[in-house]
């Protein structure tokens, strides 16, 4: 059996011939891909795509070991196979074989997890434990599991909680703690250790959602995703389940059901009381400068003069850190995080896509002043497009996470700071209403005038204190 081989030309003395080099080396000649020439063989056949040469005159333009150019055998034999067999395996695996499916779901896990809660089990984490939670992710809101785990959370007593992926899949539940990681309130740092069970639900449970696990504590984790090889990717857990959220829930809760098991667990009185009552907007202190409003404040006012029903859309940035303990979504399809590539910019154009596909909402898009500079055309095309769009510049007259990060490393931050730019002015003359906002009072004329003539886009420039900025990196908000 052959190598996978690409062809090009070689010369020598004036000289020209053909030769190929195995697959594994990286070929400057090559005229196509190894990989499309393979799609191109018969299925399951291992037919080089490109001709043998006899003898090879010079070196070719490949990243052949020179090892391998030490007597013509050496050279003929590179030719014929790979230097190695663990890279004839390597080869054979990529080209042959189909990849690996993924478990979509494991019933099989569903039975061993009804074993392991008999009444005699020593692993019954569920009835053992005192203060559950219950974290779910992105896979919960795919598997639509939001009624599915509420009805488990009121059984055994367990807080509820998200990671950002999952934010508001439990909206308006009296025992949400909201968003679970560095985007969190302050409530659920204080409650979230002291859990001795996390029951996780299509979450990763990454170092951004865990805190690098010191928001976990000391708990016992079970964690459910339908990827079995997600399961303890993050964390460590005591029992890993294969399958969809929603029937694993379902499941586990008819478990406990047929058992008569019901407990108050994590929900308190105290507890409760203060879960209910607890409000991100009144538990910091408010720090704006002169002319200068606390980004707290901004995202608080813009929570309690926006209707409930709206779509959130961040970009990304250093400003986010202040922004989801303040800002409540109606559900997941209303928050649309524009931060998969974690680079700023992506959240205009990500808010035209949200107001496209709903417009009976209106959207609220959050972009920092860097951002927004690299995405003005967006704005423009908002503008252009009518849509109903309210747009929030985070303006700090920098690249916050830049100047936070080179300032106590010694290093000058003159090319991160980019002084006073005029949002609103630009807006008004591409043709948008828009308002400076330096203060609360700023927020209620324009948004108020707005709301009730929502035609096209407002474009709010609040100019922040930024010195407010440092504490996110010293991992809260």
């Amino acid at each position: 059996m052959g190598s996978t081989r690409c062809s090009h030309r070689i010369g020598s003395g004036g000289r020209r011939g053909r030769a190929s080099c195995p697959a594994r080396w990286s070929c400057g000649g090559a005229s196509r891909s190894t990989t499309e020439a393979c799609a191109r063989s018969a299925p399951g056949s291992w037919r080089s795509p490109c001709r043998r040469s006899t003898r090879p005159r010079a070196r070719p333009r490949c990243g052949a070991s020179p090892s391998a150019w030490g007597s013509r055998r050496s050279r003929r034999d590179s030719f014929k196979r790979p230097p190695s067999a663990t890279a004839g395996r390597f080869q054979r695996r990529c080209c042959r074989r189909e990849p690996r499916p993924r478990r979509d779901h494991d019933h099989s896990d569903l039975v061993r997890l009804r074993r392991r809660l008999g009444p005699r089990s020593n692993q019954d984490l569920v009835e053992r434990s005192r203060r559950p939670v219950i974290l779910a992710g992105r896979g919960a809101v795919l598997a639509d599991a939001g009624p599915a785990l509420e009805a488990l959370g009121e059984r055994i007593g367990a807080l509820l909680a998200t990671s950002l992926m999952g934010n508001g899949l439990f909206a308006g539940n009296a025992a949400s703690l909201g968003v679970c990681g560095g985007y969190g309130s302050k409530l659920l740092e204080r409650l979230l250790p002291e859990a001795d069970l996390v029951l996780a639900f299509g979450a990763g449970l990454n170092q951004w959602t865990t805190m690098f696990g010191r928001l976990l504590g000391d708990a016992a984790i079970v964690q459910c995703d339908a990827d079995a090889r997600a399961i303890g990717g993050h964390r460590p857990v005591r029992l890993g389940l294969a399958g969809d959220a929603a029937e694993a829930a379902d499941a586990l809760g008819e478990e406990l059901e047929r058992r008569g098991f019901a407990s108050d667990g994590f929900r308190t009185g105290e507890v409760a009381a203060e879960v209910r009552a607890y409000s991100a907007a009144e538990d910091y202190a408010d720090e704006a400068g002169e002319g200068l409003i606390d980004p707290r404040t901004l995202v608080a006012e813009l929570d309690r003069l926006l209707p409930p029903e709206r779509t959130v859309v961040y970009d990304c940035g250093h400003w986010t850190w202040f922004v989801t303990p303040f800002l409540n979504v109606p559900d997941p399809a209303g928050f649309v995080p524009a931060q998969g590539f974690m680079s700023v910019g992506h959240g205009l154009a990500t808010a035209i896509g949200a107001a496209v596909a709903r417009p009976d909402r209106p959207v609220l898009a959050l972009t920092g002043d860097g951002g927004a500079m690299m995405a003005l055309g967006e704005l423009d095309s908002i503008i252009a497009q009518g849509l109903v769009v309210l747009v929030a510049v985070f303006n700090d007259a920098a690249y916050g996470a830049e100047v936070h990060h080179f300032g106590p490393m010694g290093r000058p931050t003159g090319m991160v700071e980019f002084g006073d730019r005029d949002f609103a002015a630009v807006a008004v003359a591409l043709g948008a209403r828009a308002a400076t906002v330096r203060s609360a009072d700023d927020l209620a004329a324009p948004i108020e005038d707005w709301l009730a003539r929502p035609a096209g886009p407002l474009v709010l420039d609040p100019r922040l204190v930024s010195a407010r900025l440092a504490e996110a990196f010293a991992g809260g908000a």
